[in-house]
């Protein structure tokens, strides 16, 4: 008989299933997360997080934890021979608030999350403990777990049933989540070569050449490897080392067969001494060593993708969906992004706040399978390419250069307009399914002891589970104040329909406030919705960055009412879910009538 009743079971403490986990206790709800292994890794792993990544837990308001842990890297330092010959930028500054490749090594994400997560209320992670099955009803799941922190009479691992509404499988590609339901495939292809990573420091009298404010690619006409920087640790300088074992071969025999992952060190072992030939053989005349390896081990590369990520009440995120290729390091960052789609969703279900609870579940395959597809498309080719013997010898360098821009920062991820929770429309203003860009900072219109300036990601950072509902009233100097803000107040703040779906914010211009202070028709509590702008024209500013000083022009300042308002909704994960033109009170309604239609209200 189950024990226990929570709302959501994790299967699986690693950085996606404690992602997931925090953000379901910040929404206030119960949360079992287990894990066999007794506590974080403290193995390097999956070590870069995209601009896209940064972005996401900026909004959560917890990106400064790891970029002050992190290294920063600004591109890419291509040998060829042991010889330096191009310097690849991978500068995306005009698209993201994070435009650099943001080293740091799974233990130390894996430590970062563990913290954020026991920081909570209720926040406990179950070391030592594994799901082992389940089984469904109409309105809970039953899940087995067995702990070897408790044991049986007999020394078996103590067994115990618990209860809850949904479960994750956060479990990696040999998920117990995805096998424990019939049918649920794993369908791809293995890479029959093996690859051998490491985190190491150089010695050697050229090792000062090896630069560690940007990844290094060293090729020549037989293959490739690389050094990238990854750590500091007790003043000394660590380097992931990664490299192909053999020429690049896809395995036929295993096409059914996972193997993707770390290598058992007793199935197989790679030494420094091998390394060291690897990057010999590489590096040509170059005197650089590896040493004081703090791991070291063999990798194998499965293309993988589930067939839907959604059965019934059971749902998986990250590696347990979907697996790739490490060249790139897209495989944390998709399942972070897995994480932070699912979670605002299931939050709300499990609140009561949709009407049709089945459609917005659904929506989580709907919207990621699409950006996993391209993705692994899209690794897999990068990987054959890499270490195709020859390759580099001939490559198109800036063919190379966009492909890292294109699909290894991530800034170019959007939804797509089949979801029903992205709706595109037909103006100038920002496109449906983008992700809600930085910008400069914005001044608190209610003035307290001092002035308070907030970017748009600071501003938005506690909209949770909640839709951002942002009215853009700046327009310049030399038009009159925008005459709808107070209707819009109205209808979606004062509108007990809204409560718990959305935060509604208003941005309005400087130079229009004639008090700074809360209009009369907001209540005192909404000192963190009313915002100022005092710089449309500046490249970073809301006005331009949602598109709305296209409307700027000498006619629509000439107008009755002045150039339109723009209505910017926000999905609680930072994409755009859709924007309107505001040009009279009954846009307004409008407005919030596609929302309603969207949330099913």
């Amino acid at each position: 008989m189950a024990q226990e009743e929570y709302d959501v079971i994790v299967s699986g403490a690693g950085p996606v299933g404690l992602f997931f986990a925090y953000q379901m206790l910040c929404n206030g709800h119960r949360v079992y997360i287990c894990d066999y292994k007794s506590g974080p890794t403290i193995e390097s792993r999956a070590a870069l997080l995209t601009p896209r990544t940064l972005e996401v837990l900026a909004i959560r308001g917890i990106s400064h934890h790891f970029l002050k842990a992190a290294v920063i890297l600004q591109g890419l330092q291509v040998h060829y021979k042991g010889t330096p010959v191009t310097k690849l930028s991978v500068d995306v500054s005009d698209t993201t608030a994070f435009p650099q490749m943001t080293m740091i090594s799974q233990h130390k994400s894996e430590k970062i999350l563990v913290g954020l997560v026991e920081s909570l209320p209720s926040g406990i992670i179950h070391w030592g403990t594994k799901v082992t099955g389940y089984k469904q009803t109409d309105n809970h799941v039953e899940v087995t777990v067995t702990s070897k922190s408790r044991r049986d009479n007999d020394g078996s691992d103590k067994e115990e049933v618990i209860r809850a509404k949904y479960i994750i499988g956060a479990d990696g590609s040999h998920s117990t989540v995805r096998k424990a339901t019939e049918g649920w495939t794993y369908e791809g292809y293995a890479v029959k070569t093996k690859f051998a990573l490491a985190d190491i420091r150089l010695a050697g009298k050229d090792a000062d050449q090896i630069d560690f404010a940007r990844a290094n690619m060293f090729i020549d006409p037989e293959g490739s490897c690389g050094l990238i920087p990854v750590d500091v640790r007790d003043g000394h300088k660590y380097f992931r080392f990664f490299g192909n074992l053999g020429p690049y071969e896809v395995s036929g025999e295993e096409k059914h067969r996972v193997t993707h992952g770390l290598v058992a060190k007793s199935d197989e072992s790679f030494t420094l001494e091998q390394l060291n030939t690897l990057l010999a053989k590489h590096m040509a005349s170059l005197d650089v060593k590896a040493i004081d390896p703090s791991w070291i081990t063999i990798f194998r590369i499965n293309e993988r993708i589930a067939n839907g990520f959604r059965r019934g009440r059971a749902f998986l995120i990250g590696d347990s969906a979907h697996c790739h290729s490490p060249a790139g390091g897209q495989g944390l960052n998709m399942g972070l992004q897995d994480a932070d789609n699912l979670a605002w969703k299931l939050s709300l279900v499990l609140k009561g706040q949709v009407s049709d609870p089945e459609q917005l579940l659904d929506t989580y395959t709907t919207e990621r399978e699409p950006i996993v597809k391209s993705t692994l498309s899209k690794t897999g080719g990068l990987t054959k390419t890499m270490f195709s013997v020859g390759f580099f010898a001939v490559a198109n360098i800036e063919a190379i250069q966009r492909t890292i821009v294109n699909t290894v920062m991530q800034v170019l991820v959007r939804l797509g307009s089949d979801s029903p929770l992205v709706i595109p429309s037909n103006t100038y203003l920002i496109e449906a399914g983008r992700f809600i860009p930085e910008t400069t900072s914005l001044r608190r219109l209610a003035i307290r002891d001092d002035l308070e300036l907030k970017t748009l990601y600071q501003i938005l950072k506690g909209i949770s589970d909640r839709f951002a509902v942002i009215f853009v009233a700046t327009r310049p100097a030399s038009s009159t104040p925008c005459p709808w803000i107070e209707d819009f107040w109205r209808m979606a703040a004062a509108n007990e329909k809204w409560k718990g779906i959305i935060r509604p914010y208003v941005i309005l211009s400087s130079w229009h406030v004639t008090q700074n202070v809360l209009p009369s028709y907001a209540d005192d509590d909404a000192e963190d919705a009313f915002w100022t702008e005092y710089n449309h024209g500046n490249a970073d500013s809301v006005a331009q960055k949602v598109g709305l000083s296209t409307y700027f022009t000498s006619s629509e300042l000439k107008s009755k009412n002045g150039p339109p308002a723009a209505m910017v909704v926000i999905r609680p994960d930072g994409y755009v879910g859709f924007t309107h033109l505001i040009r009279s009170a009954a846009d307004v309604e409008g407005g919030l009538k596609i929302l309603d239609r969207c949330l099913n209200k």
